[in-house]
Order: structure tokens, then C-alpha cells, then sequence
């Protein structure tokens, strides 16, 4: 965890800032940071994440990779190769 002591000069930089702001306004701003934070802490549990470990282990098939392979290649409605080049 970072220390408080170094953003103590920046946070009594923005408190100056705003400490003669009125109250409605103070709260709005605590509204638009705490939304801020909120929004923080979704991205850190991704949905990518949530969706990988939803459908990990998903496909229980005892085909080979060969057979899954011909299998796409058969039924796939795009016969050119794409290039990627």
C-alpha cells in the first residue's frame, strides 16, 4: 500500500482548491469521485475474466483435434483462406 504521506502535498493542494467551494457544490464532487472509484473498481474484475471462468472446461468432447478441424473446415461457409498479412 503507498504511503499517505506522499500525496499529502497534492491532496492539500486540491483541498485548497476547493475548501471554499460551497456545500452543494463539495458534494457533487464527492458524487463525481466516489463514481470515479466505483467505475475503478468494475474494471478490475473484467467481464473477460468473469466470461473466461464461466466457460473454462465448457466443451467435454472426446473428438481429436484433427477430427474438430476437419469438422470446421467442413462445414465453414468461407472457402478462400483469409490473409492476415
Amino acid at each position: 500500500m503507498i504511503s499517505t504521506n506522499s500525496y499529502e502535498e497534492e491532496v492539500n493542494s486540491y483541498w485548497d482548491l476547493i475548501k471554499n467551494l460551497k456545500s452543494e457544490v463539495k458534494l457533487r464532487l464527492i458524487t463525481l469521485l466516489s463514481q470515479s472509484l466505483s467505475r475503478s473498481m468494475d474494471k478490475a474484475h473484467s467481464p473477460n475474466d468473469e466470461f473466461i471462468n464461466k466457460i473454462y472446461g465448457a466443451c467435454d468432447d472426446d473428438h481429436s483435434t484433427e477430427e474438430i478441424l476437419r469438422d470446421i473446415n467442413e462445414h465453414k461457409t468461407c472457402k478462400t483462406p483469409i490473409s492476415f498479412d
